[in-house]
């Protein structure tokens, strides 16, 4: 459970920067940098239950990491790229939503942890 407070200390340090609207692209790029670390120690210990889900989340979370270190991390860019609209599908796919709903639940439920928007 310790690894994976890491990765939810490093969305609670930079989620109210990168939200604001207002972040640099030296702050953008510190705290992707910080999830990026935070991710391997969270794979290697994952429960049986949630590994694949984990791993589609881990995997498609740097591939968007990825396309804003190409955009220099520049989110506006990143998100007017042509070239990241299949990422951006993939995203909102059902498979995508449904693993990422599966780690959350995961999350809150066995290490009390809430993950993702509350609603």
């Amino acid at each position: 459970m310790r690894r994976h407070l890491v990765l939810v200390a490093a969305a609670a340090e930079h989620e109210p920067i990168l939200e604001s609207g207002d972040a640099t692209p030296e702050q953008i790029e510190e705290a992707y940098n910080d999830f990026d670390a935070a991710f391997d120690p969270v794979l290697e210990s994952a429960p049986e239950e949630i590994a694949t889900d984990l791993e589609l989340v881990a995997s498609k979370s740097r591939e968007v990491m990825d396309a804003i270190a190409a955009a220099d991390y520049d989110l506006e860019a990143m998100g007017q790229d042509p070239a990241n609209e299949a990422l951006a599908a993939e995203l909102q796919s059902a498979e995508f939503s449904a693993a990422s709903d599966r780690v959350d639940a995961y999350a809150e439920e066995h290490c009390g942890i809430i993950l993702g928007d509350e609603e």
